[in-house]
């Protein structure tokens, strides 16, 4: 998904989705470097997800043995 930046406001960034839609983005979890006009990317990262269910299911193990 893919997001462009239209304005800041106040803790707020304005983005134009990619149905033209606006929507607030909380200004805490957008790089400091970013601007008005920058596009901005969501992706799922495949390779974290599966160490991260990889390394709670060992815990599982590990807590629930036998």
């Amino acid at each position: 998904m893919k997001f462009i930046i239209d304005r800041f406001e106040g803790e707020f960034v304005v983005v134009e989705l990619e149905n033209r839609d606006m929507m607030n983005i909380p200004i805490d979890i957008i790089p400091k470097f970013a601007k008005e006009g920058d596009v901005l990317k969501i992706i799922v990262d495949e390779d974290e997800t599966f160490s991260r269910k990889k390394r709670i299911e060992e815990k599982f193990k590990r807590l629930f043995k036998d």
